[in-house]
């Protein structure tokens, strides 16, 4: 099986999701839009269930990519500036890139029992990366937890929990008074 049918069928899919949505969505209806037979997308698929759970992985993995990259492009940034990209990437960027709130809230629903699990591991990956971050500052003198009395973990859970108020909240006073308690909290480590 080729990679890059693969990765074809889940942008096309994407594709078509924001423009029908997900009920309006076939298979058959994918495949023709890929330019590939029906037969050849079951191989890969047997419904769109299956194609969803993949499809959350895949940009998943786009998204850490892009953040290992600017890690590596730019290793001279600071501590601050990798987490609030990070943040960026997963909470302000839709990880699936869905303009459309209508048919992002489909999919959300159709997520909840396929892709469960591949939304933790990208949960626990940010955390982790941050965990990263927040050591490495440390290690490099950019923060300092003796001030606020901080563990590096306690930390880095604070941090994935502010993001996670910040954009999941549609109320712009929330999300204000969530992105004023993410700079003190880090002002008190910096």
């Amino acid at each position: 099986m080729s990679i890059h049918t693969k990765n074809r069928i889940l942008e096309v899919a994407i594709e078509l999701f924001n423009e029908l949505g997900f009920k309006k969505t076939t298979l058959t209806k994918i495949s023709e839009q890929c330019g590939y037979s029906r037969v050849t997308l079951y191989k890969y698929y047997s419904n769109k269930e299956e194609l969803l759970r993949d499809m959350v992985g895949y940009f998943a993995e786009q998204r850490f990519a892009e953040y290992q990259q600017l890690l590596q492009e730019n290793p001279e940034n600071s501590v601050w500036h990798n987490i609030k990209h990070l943040g960026h990437l997963f909470y302000v960027r839709d990880p699936l890139d869905i303009p459309n709130d209508d048919v992002y809230e489909e999919l959300l629903d159709a997520a909840i029992n396929f892709a469960k699990e591949t939304l933790r591991s990208i949960q626990q990956q940010v955390s982790r990366e941050i965990l990263q971050q927040v050591n490495k500052g440390i290690s490099e003198h950019q923060l300092s937890l003796h001030k606020s009395g901080l563990l590096a973990d306690d930390l880095a859970e604070q941090l994935l929990f502010s993001f996670e108020g910040i954009y999941s909240n549609k109320d712009p006073e929330h999300r204000q008074a969530k992105i004023e308690q993410t700079v003190s909290l880090f002002k008190a480590v910096l």
